[in-house]
């Protein structure tokens, strides 16, 4: 994923400089991305807004 203006500020500073990885497990249409930091693994799905009011969205 490439860091640019269209992630929020606030989602921004949390990631910091780790590196967002692609995450190839689950079944979500929407696409996931991993980062560590620390000894704790974060995820972060990214979902249009097509899929809002489902639970993809999620």
């Amino acid at each position: 994923m490439a860091r640019n203006q269209t992630m929020p500020h606030t989602i921004r500073r949390f990631v910091g400089d780790a590196v967002l990885q692609r995450d190839p497990i689950g079944e979500s249409p929407c696409q996931v991305h991993r980062f560590q930091r620390g000894d704790e693994l974060y995820f972060l799905k990214t979902s249009p807004s097509v899929y809002a009011d489902t639970t993809y969205s999620v």
